[in-house]
């Protein structure tokens, strides 16, 4: 049987501060409520390609989810400002 997962990637706006240790703990913990794991909340570096259009994010968070609805519920609540993807997992190895 297969375990299928959900992630949802967060980059900020430029503007946006990183989220505080008190606010990644909250976010943690909103983040289990439904079943999900945050598994990144850090500074944006090691950017290979920077252009004048595409700005690179101050931050990023990636959380993995039971499903997308758990996944586009979460990001509903708005705790996390900035722009989301949700990025479905594939079931099995790809390779």
């Amino acid at each position: 049987m297969s375990d299928s997962h959900t992630f949802l990637v967060v980059w900020a706006d430029a503007d946006t501060p990183v989220p505080d240790e008190s606010t990644a703990e909250k976010l943690a913990s909103t983040v289990a409520d439904e079943g999900g794991e945050l598994l990144a909340l850090s500074p944006v570096s090691d950017v290979v390609e920077v252009a004048p259009s595409r700005p690179v994010p101050p931050w990023g968070a990636i959380a993995r989810f039971p499903d997308q609805e758990t996944a586009t519920r979460w990001h509903a609540l708005d705790l996390l400002p900035g722009v989301a993807i949700v990025v479905p997992a594939h079931p099995e190895p790809v390779w």
